[in-house]
């Protein structure tokens, strides 16, 4: 009996994952993660894959950028496990649940340390509204796969874009060096794209949208604004200029789009310079280099 207690105990980093998965019921034990996984592909063998896909994956990203002992607990995964299930119920193919998984788990892992430290000063957990917020953006998004798989990969993109490379991998990579860097300024980078997808995708549609050309000068101007030169604003003010100034750089980039020329980082630049001009005047303070 007592060897059986110790297995069930043991923090050896192949239990973080199924660690993560039982934390949907606010149990650190991976022996319950297990058979919760067991449950699930009782009813779907696709389902639990995905289901310990974004566990492993929300894990890992908590693990690169410093939450170690939070992920080992599997308080960093199971937001993310409940996204990879979302991504199997709320889309119409396994690719789309893949693209939903891997990408929301990554970001459940920004919206649990950022809701946490926000809802700290209310005396309230973040429990699993990271993952209400996600599956609910996924709904949103519509039940159609190819639609879902090309904001996911629209998402992507728009950090690869940036890099003048394309592709879901390429774009997760880079997206993932950022966050290394600075989970802050990856928020900001995620924020910038995803107003930019939405106005693209209102205008030109999903396929338009996922290919990221039109949004990837957002995620450097979120950045910029919402992470480097603006130092000095409110956060309330300077999200207010994150949208505004993503909106901008994808009519900016429509722009150059229309007259045929190349738009490089262009609107990033143009956007940026406009926002540090406002910023000055607004504050008399010089902006940082």
């Amino acid at each position: 009996m007592n060897s059986i207690r110790a297995l069930a105990a043991s923090t050896h980093p192949l239990t973080w994952v199924p660690r993560s998965i039982a934390q949907i019921f606010f149990l650190p034990s991976w022996p319950t993660g297990v058979l919760i996984a067991a449950g699930v592909a009782a009813w779907s063998v696709p389902a639990a894959a995905l289901l310990i896909v974004a566990a492993a994956v929300a894990t890992v990203v908590a693990v690169v950028i410093g939450h170690r002992a939070e992920a080992a607990d599997g308080l960093m995964g199971f937001n993310g496990a409940l996204v990879g299930i979302a991504g199997y119920s709320l889309t119409d193919t396994f690719t789309a649940g893949l693209v939903v998984a891997i990408a929301g788990a990554a970001l459940s892992v920004f919206l649990y340390i950022y809701a946490s430290r926000w809802l700290a000063a209310v005396s309230l957990p973040a429990a699993t509204a990271p993952f209400c917020a996600l599956a609910s953006v996924v709904a949103l998004a519509g039940r159609g796969g190819g639609e879902v798989t090309s904001v996911g990969v629209g998402l992507a993109n728009s950090f690869a874009e940036v890099v003048l490379a394309d592709g879901l991998a390429a774009g997760v990579l880079v997206a993932a060096g950022v966050a290394v860097g600075s989970p802050r300024l990856a928020a900001w980078g995620v924020a910038g794209a995803v107003i930019a997808l939405s106005l693209e995708t209102s205008v030109h549609g999903f396929a338009a949208a996922g290919t990221g050309l039109a949004s990837y000068s957002s995620v450097l101007v979120a950045m910029a604004i919402g992470g480097v030169f603006c130092p000095e604003w409110s956060t309330v003010r300077r999200t207010l200029a994150v949208v505004a100034g993503a909106l901008l750089a994808v009519v900016v980039t429509w722009g150059f789009a229309g007259v045929g020329v190349a738009a490089f980082t262009w609107p990033f630049v143009l956007v940026t310079w406009a926002a540090c001009g406002v910023y000055r005047a607004s504050n008399g303070a010089s902006v940082s280099a």
